[in-house]
């Protein structure tokens, strides 16, 4: 009666465990930070033409093997005028590496980055103008305009819509910078 017991035990266990559910990113369970932080936080001063949801992925081994483990999400209304998209991250996050997906809604069009700041502890790195898009790297979704400050989106027909910007090896080591004393 005991070994039936265990096995119907381990059973049961297999099947929860081995039972993974696949989830969008819409899906994904996205970590709370205190906005009010002396922790990790970037800001995009950008000029958004619609409504839409920016997403911020990190990882902390500096690898670019992004996941809904590490995902931050920032709602905003459209503005002709310059407003900041900011990602605060949770406080015992360190992050190593981030990817900035420039929204969801296809009618986005242009995205218009006037500035990147990036704190943590008090120390800061900040980037202005075209010099934004030196730390980055675009897919194919995105061409970057650095004479405009711009990400140009494209749609690019029979594909998932999914513009991003991956940092590159200059903004990794601008980040490790900001973890020195």
């Amino acid at each position: 009666m005991k070994t039936k017991f265990i096995i119907l035990i381990a059973l049961f266990t297999s099947v929860f465990v081995g039972c993974k559910d696949e989830k969008s990113v819409d899906e994904l369970k996205v970590k709370e930070a205190n906005v009010e932080t002396d922790g990790f936080k970037i800001n995009f001063k950008a000029v958004i033409n619609e409504d839409d949801e920016f997403h911020l992925f990190y990882t902390e081994d500096g690898s670019d093997a992004f996941n809904g483990e590490n995902l931050l999400k920032v709602q905003k209304k459209s503005s002709n005028e310059p407003q900041d998209i900011t990602f605060v991250f949770p406080e015992d996050a360190a992050p190593m590496n981030i990817r900035l997906d420039l929204g969801n809604n296809e009618k986005q069009g242009n995205v218009k980055i006037n500035e990147m700041t990036i704190e943590y502890k008090g120390k800061k790195f900040q980037a202005e103008g075209m010099n934004v898009f030196k730390y980055f790297f675009p897919n194919n979704f995105v061409e970057f305009d650095t004479i405009n400050s711009q990400a140009k989106i494209k749609i690019i027909p029979g594909t998932h819509y999914d513009p991003i910007m991956v940092a590159n090896e200059e903004m990794k080591l601008e980040i490790q910078k900001l973890y020195k004393k």
